[in-house]
Protein backbone atom coordinates (compact mmCIF):
# COMPACT_ATOMS: atom_id res chain seq x y z
CA UNK A 1 0.00 0.00 0.00
CA UNK A 2 0.90 3.60 -0.51
CA UNK A 3 -0.42 7.47 -0.92
CA UNK A 4 -0.98 6.66 -4.39
CA UNK A 5 -2.29 2.72 -4.46
CA UNK A 6 -2.11 -0.59 -3.52
CA UNK A 7 -1.70 -3.87 -4.78
CA UNK A 8 -4.32 -6.49 -3.16
CA UNK A 9 -5.00 -9.91 -3.38
CA UNK A 10 -8.41 -11.21 -5.32
CA UNK A 11 -10.13 -14.37 -5.33
CA UNK A 12 -11.73 -13.56 -9.41
CA UNK A 13 -10.51 -12.11 -12.16
CA UNK A 14 -10.81 -7.95 -12.08
CA UNK A 15 -10.45 -5.93 -15.56
CA UNK A 16 -7.92 -3.42 -16.18
CA UNK A 17 -9.34 -0.13 -16.34
CA UNK A 18 -12.15 -1.17 -13.78
CA UNK A 19 -13.20 0.81 -11.27
CA UNK A 20 -13.16 0.18 -7.44
CA UNK A 21 -14.20 1.14 -4.12
CA UNK A 22 -12.91 -0.10 -1.23
CA UNK A 23 -12.38 0.27 2.31
CA UNK A 24 -8.97 0.06 4.13
CA UNK A 25 -8.54 -0.26 8.23
CA UNK A 26 -5.90 1.27 9.37
CA UNK A 27 -5.30 1.31 12.71
CA UNK A 28 -9.11 1.57 14.60
CA UNK A 29 -10.40 4.15 11.56
CA UNK A 30 -11.57 3.01 8.20
CA UNK A 31 -10.44 4.97 5.12
CA UNK A 32 -12.67 4.91 1.87
CA UNK A 33 -10.70 4.72 -1.12
CA UNK A 34 -11.69 4.83 -4.84
CA UNK A 35 -9.77 3.88 -7.62
CA UNK A 36 -9.09 2.18 -11.11
CA UNK A 37 -7.16 -1.38 -11.63
CA UNK A 38 -4.00 -0.63 -13.55
CA UNK A 39 -2.47 -4.04 -13.82
CA UNK A 40 -4.50 -8.19 -13.29
CA UNK A 41 -1.88 -10.83 -13.13
CA UNK A 42 -3.23 -14.74 -11.88
CA UNK A 43 -1.31 -16.31 -9.74
CA UNK A 44 -0.69 -20.15 -9.47
CA UNK A 45 -3.38 -20.70 -6.39
CA UNK A 46 -5.98 -19.41 -8.83
CA UNK A 47 -6.42 -15.94 -7.17
CA UNK A 48 -5.45 -12.85 -8.83
CA UNK A 49 -3.03 -9.77 -7.46
CA UNK A 50 -4.34 -6.09 -9.03
CA UNK A 51 -2.92 -2.74 -8.58
CA UNK A 52 -5.11 0.16 -7.79
CA UNK A 53 -4.55 3.45 -8.57
CA UNK A 54 -6.26 5.66 -6.47
CA UNK A 55 -7.93 8.68 -7.60
CA UNK A 56 -6.52 11.16 -5.17
CA UNK A 57 -3.50 10.28 -3.00
CA UNK A 58 -4.58 9.39 0.63
CA UNK A 59 -3.54 11.73 2.98
CA UNK A 60 -4.86 9.64 5.90
CA UNK A 61 -2.93 6.78 4.57
CA UNK A 62 -0.18 8.95 4.68
CA UNK A 63 -0.68 9.94 8.15
CA UNK A 64 -1.05 6.33 9.43
CA UNK A 65 1.64 4.33 7.38
CA UNK A 66 4.65 6.81 6.19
Amino acid sequence: ISPAGAGVEVYQLVEVDSRIEMEIGVKERIVAVEGKVVHSQAQPNGHWIIGIEFDHAQEELVEEFF
